[in-house]
């Protein structure tokens, strides 16, 4: 039962388009001797063993084979696909655990971000509301100076230096 699940997971491994050619060079008489992993018309696999002479040996027909799927690898090949799957899981397993930790590095910028724009908004909030209230006691200022000291130098200077800086601070108005 084993082997039926291995040999299931090989045949989903390979590409449609190959097998097709295989197929083909079989039924041409084109492929080297060996095994060969085999799917019937019933949709089961089974393996059919090729030799060139001779009909394929198989215990079904050899009208029931749909297609060739793959040469059945050799134990040496067999042992290096594992150790290859083998060194791919642990890859797999460590490209995993970077990412997992990428993200939560990610996790943790976008949230110190976040907490910085906050505060940038907050601080220009209490800016704006501090340009206001100063914006706000220059105007009374420059109204007392301007009504209470209308012949005085220094009061006229000062008044001028206030619209000077309003028209700095707001040069729309």
């Amino acid at each position: 039962m084993e082997n039926v699940t291995n040999t299931k997971n090989v045949v989903k491994n390979v590409a449609n388009e190959n097998l097709q050619d295989l197929t083909e060079r079989w039924l041409k008489k084109q492929i080297p001797e060996g095994e060969y992993y085999v799917e019937l018309s019933d949709g089961s696999f089974d393996y059919l063993i090729y030799v060139s002479d001779d009909e394929p040996e198989i215990d079904r027909d050899v009208m029931q084979i749909k297609r060739v799927i793959a040469p059945v690898p050799s134990y040496e090949q067999w042992q290096a696909f594992n150790e290859n799957m083998d060194s791919a899981i642990q890859t797999n397993k460590t490209l995993a655990k970077r990412l997992k930790d990428l993200k939560e590095s990610n996790d943790n910028n976008v949230w110190l971000y976040q907490n910085i724009i906050r505060k940038r908004d907050a601080e220009i909030s209490d800016l704006n509301a501090t340009q206001s209230e100063l914006s706000r006691l220059m105007y009374e200022c420059k109204k007392f100076l301007t009504d209470n000291m209308p012949e005085n130098k220094k009061a006229r200077k000062l008044a001028n230096k206030i619209d000077e800086t309003f028209r700095t601070l707001y040069p729309e108005c």
